[in-house]
């Protein structure tokens, strides 16, 4: 290969002992190095370029790969690295991308867990310190461009984001309190209810003799009337005084032990 060819004249080169061509050996091995070392570093430029295009690359090796292209290279041009550069940045801003996805769904699904055990309190404290970090960042990006307006606009954006928050910290304590209060306030109410108040059976009829009815049968037989007093309805009825004797008995049992 030429790699080879290069070696080998280089080595040819070292063993001239005459002056004059001792001088053009140097010259020589000075560029067959030269060349050698391009050779070597290109073939480095794409071993790199193809580890950054591997779907299995981690920030580790991406950093390990910057420090060899800031230290390794000396024989090629800014044009020659042009690729190897943009294939760094867009590694990067591959990594990046799927760690801001995975920190996004991971910042959903505590937001889920949160809102499921009614801790809005935790939601509102996540969403606060993502914004003043962003924030944070747009300031540090005003002060460096010297924009006074950029800069005054974060500021106050900052401070603005500190009195909502602490504003809304202030409604969930109060709706905290209030919910216990209410709460509290049911659970006494139940209590003193189940205490004091015994479940209401059904009403027991009403059974009011009205004095004798008229004889209706020859005999000794004697017949009363009876009238049976529902809630929204009366019933009457003519029945032997025996018969009534019995049920105003039983009426007078289950009433004794429903109370």
């Amino acid at each position: 290969s030429f790699f080879n060819e290069l070696n080998g004249f280089i080595v040819q080169n070292n063993r001239v002992t005459n002056i004059w061509w001792t001088e053009l050996a140097r010259a020589s091995n000075a560029a067959f190095t030269r060349e050698r070392n391009i050779i070597n570093e290109t073939l480095l430029m794409r071993r790199l370029t193809e580890q950054l295009g591997s779907t299995t690359l981690t920030m580790a090796q991406l950093a390990n790969i910057t420090r060899k292209t800031d230290t390794n290279f000396r024989y090629l041009g800014e044009n020659e690295m042009r690729g190897l550069r943009q294939a760094i940045t867009d590694a990067e801003n591959r990594l990046i991308s799927f760690r801001d996805e995975l920190q996004g769904t991971l910042l959903s699904l505590q937001d889920e867990f949160d809102r499921l055990n009614n801790n809005q309190a935790a939601i509102e404290k996540r969403r606060y310190e993502a914004q003043v970090a962003e924030l944070r960042e747009k300031l540090k990006a005003a002060q460096a461009s010297g924009d006074k307006e950029a800069l005054a606009a974060a500021q106050q954006a900052l401070k603005l984001a500190e009195d909502i928050y602490k504003i809304k910290q202030k409604q969930l304590a109060e709706e905290a309190a209030a919910t216990g209060s209410t709460t509290t306030t049911r659970r006494t109410s139940t209590t003193t209810t189940s205490a004091t108040s015994p479940s209401t059976a059904a009403p027991l009829p009403v059974v009011a003799p009205t004095g004798p009815a008229p004889v209706t049968n020859s005999g000794n037989a004697r017949t009363v009337r009876l009238e049976l007093a529902m809630p929204g309805r009366t019933f009457t009825a003519s029945i032997d005084s025996a018969e009534a004797d019995r049920l105003l008995a039983q009426i007078e049992r289950a009433r004794s032990t429903s109370l």
